[in-house]
């Protein structure tokens, strides 16, 4: 069995966009020379989008994959691993990597790697102490396959191999203590997989578990002991996780297990507790703890969510509900599930103090995408993260990213740090880091329910009445709102709405965003108002989404007023077709224009081009962008002793014009051309006289 993995599961890809033509010349006599290739590596600097940053860590050198697992207290610092892996999101020939905002990724201290079962060299960094100044992980040192668990310095000065609890097995170590004097980890013996603690004076030691039935010889018990990634205490007193007991006379992994459960293991008892199920659950696992260790979090079956019936009782089925037990009362308290999410990863996160807790999720029914969420413990509240990012002032640094991930939260609740689908279509590791208390007063706006509360509060929408947001966050998804009047921003303090998911926004009276406000509409969610206003300072963040190609995405029934220039930000995390066409805005009058973007002004999203205009739809007031049409190469001609080549694409841009004389060594770029008014453009490439074959693509340039 392999359990030296994360959770496997679906992911999207995304595709650039083809907007190149290529077509090969014959030409006279001659060689042309080869054009140059050259590759610039993926930059790892942070870029900021409001006061939220969500940065891409990039990869090593000759890699095009990686990943975050753990940050440090403050999220300055961060470990994982850096890979050569297919485009599904799987990662092979893993190093392990240290990230920080001003050093990039560097590779931890190397072990001669042996190939493990999958064939391919398996390295990652799995925790980090709260200061940076420990690192645990886990490499294959050579010979028979094998793992094992490895600590270093934050400054990679000194590196300790930690051992193995049997000869020629494997060893992983996945939690460390705030002073690097405890790690915790797991590793294979003739009887099972096995958690073990390890110290530097006692080295690694196997953890006590409770007994084993040998009563009846038909079952013949074998267990298979995994710490969770990352859940042990600040002090290494306590760890937590989950133990399958299988019978091993049983063929396959389904009709084998006998029991799959959480525990807590304490140094004072020195023995594992284990921590039940969930009401009406038969399985449960461990995900995260507490800094002190008193609270623990994780998933169980449960009346609510009798599990996904994907893996059956698989090793790496984690349905169910999610909790959080608490030493104070040793039992445990449902935190529910993320309306239509019901799996979740065996990597999660939790702040230092318990009230925050981050999981990835997927929906079993594959309705929805897969999703990672922020759970707030004292109200069960969950964020999906990309509104968060979004809401959080990162938006335009998302674009072109999906399929979320998180593997991990700081102490301090403020950052964020995991995997997802870059605009390449990479895997590629992220962190992302918040304003101070950003992600723990971030509140939810309710659809009309219950007692209506005072205007001024605007913790929650009421009953239809008029609203001032004048501070924080506020994030609606899948719900319906019906409100006379809304106001966000004050001109003081920053405060965004975001409406997400199916969220769906009905106000009979006028919409107006001030200096310090942002308003979001992202996934299919749509609203519709009498007037709406957007001033100087204001910004409007819309989600182009296959669901805005046939829906408006802001319906004013009056005029739109653009006061100031206010910021617009598009946010576009798929290929749409050339020539699809969104309207972010419709509206009987439109006056102003966003910062940036005049009339016909080009825009650039990723690998996407697209051309706005204040004058689309039957109203000719509609503020609508296109996807520009393909560059297309449609002849090229040899002339006496060059090439002359013309083609179409939309008119004012400017094409760019790359050639090359061998497909093997890359293109080079000649020029740049303008489109005329009715969408050709030439190009006569004197450059190649005397040329033996010559090969061309076009695209827009910038």
């Amino acid at each position: 069995m392999q359990t030296f993995g994360l959770l496997a599961r679906r992911r999207a890809t995304a595709l650039a966009l083809s907007l190149a033509g290529c077509l090969p010349a014959l030409a006279h006599a001659g060689e042309s020379k080869p054009a140059s290739r050259s590759v610039p590596p993926t930059p790892a600097s942070p870029t900021s989008g409001g006061s939220a940053t969500f940065t891409a860590i990039g990869f090593l050198p000759g890699d095009n994959s990686s990943e975050i697992r753990a940050l440090s207290a403050d999220g300055t610092v961060a470990v994982g691993a850096s890979g050569v892996g297919p485009t599904n999101g799987l990662e092979y020939g893993r190093v392990g990597v240290k990230w920080t905002a001003g050093g990039g990724l560097v590779a931890l201290p190397g072990i001669p790697a042996d190939t493990s079962p999958i064939g391919t060299a398996f390295i990652t960094a799995s925790d980090i102490s709260a200061d940076g100044a420990w690192i645990a992980y886990r490499a294959q040192p050579g010979g028979n396959r094998r793992r094992e668990a490895v600590i270093c310095k934050g400054d990679l000065s000194q590196t300790i191999i930690l051992g193995r609890l049997q000869t020629n097995s494997a060893s992983a170590a996945n939690q460390i203590s705030d002073d690097g004097a405890v790690a915790f980890g797991f590793g294979s013996t003739s009887t099972g997989t096995h958690a073990f603690r390890w110290t530097q004076a006692t080295g690694i030691q196997q953890l006590t578990e409770p007994p084993l039935d040998t009563s009846d010889p038909n079952n013949q018990q074998s267990r298979q002991t995994i710490p969770a990634g990352r859940a042990c205490s600040a002090d290494g007193s306590v760890s937590v996780g989950f133990i399958e007991t299988d019978n091993y006379n049983v063929p396959g992994d389904v009709s084998s297990q006998l029991s799959f459960q959480a525990y807590r293991w304490t140094a004072s008892t020195g023995a594992m507790q284990m921590l039940g199920y969930l009401p009406g659950g038969n399985r449960s696992a461990a995900l995260a703890i507490t800094a002190d260790g008193a609270t623990v979090f994780g998933v169980s079956r449960s009346t609510n969510a009798p599990g996904s019936g994907l893996d059956a009782n698989g090793f790496w089925d984690y349905s169910g509900e999610l909790f959080v037990w608490r030493a104070s009362t040793g039992a445990m308290a449902p935190l529910g599930t993320p309306a239509g999410y019901n799996v979740f990863t065996n990597f999660a996160g939790a702040s230092a103090d318990g009230a925050l807790f981050a999981v990835a999720a997927s929906d079993s029914t594959h309705v929805r995408p897969d999703a990672f969420f922020v759970i707030r413990t004292a109200t069960g509240e969950s964020f999906n993260a990309y509104d968060l990012l979004v809401s959080g002032g990162a938006g335009a640094s998302v674009t072109g990213w999906s399929g979320f991930t998180p593997l991990g939260m700081s102490d301090n609740g403020d950052a964020l740090c995991g995997n997802a689908t870059d605009p390449a279509g990479k895997f590629e590791g992220w962190v992302a880091n918040f304003t101070p208390g950003y992600l723990r007063t971030v509140q939810v706006f309710a659809p009309p329910s219950g007692s209506r509360p005072a205007p001024s509060q605007a913790s929650t929408i009421g009953q239809p009445d008029s609203y001032s947001l004048t501070s924080g966050a506020y994030i609606g998804r899948d719900g319906s709102y019906s409100i006379n009047g809304l106001t966000v921003g004050d001109g003081s303090n920053a405060v965004s709405l975001t409406l997400s998911g199916s969220a769906t926004l009905a106000n009979n009276g006028a919409v107006s965003v001030g200096s310090t406000g942002s308003l979001n509409l992202l996934d299919g969610a749509t609203a519709t108002t009498t007037t709406l206003t957007l001033g100087a300072g204001s910004t409007l963040g819309v989600g182009l989404t296959p669901a805005a190609e046939t829906s408006n995405r802001l319906t004013v029934t009056g005029s739109v007023v653009l006061s100031g220039q206010p910021t617009l930000n598009l946010i576009l995390n798929y290929t749409p077709a050339p020539n699809t066409q969104f309207t972010v805005l419709r509206s009987a009058s439109t006056s102003g224009q966003f910062a940036g973007v005049a009339e016909g002004q080009f825009i650039t999203l990723g690998s996407t081009r697209l051309r706005a205009t204040y004058h689309g739809g039957t109203s000719g007031q509609d503020f609508v962008v296109r996807v520009l049409p393909a560059v297309r190469v449609t002849t090229v001609a040899s002339l006496s002793n060059q090439f002359a080549l013309s083609g179409t694409a939309e008119p004012g841009a400017t094409v760019k014009i790359e050639s090359t004389s061998d497909l093997t060594q890359g293109f080079a770029t000649l020029t740049t051309v303008p489109v005329n008014a009715q969408g050709g453009f030439t190009f006569t490439d004197s450059s190649s006289a005397g040329a033996g074959q010559r090969f061309y693509r076009a695209s827009y340039g910038q």
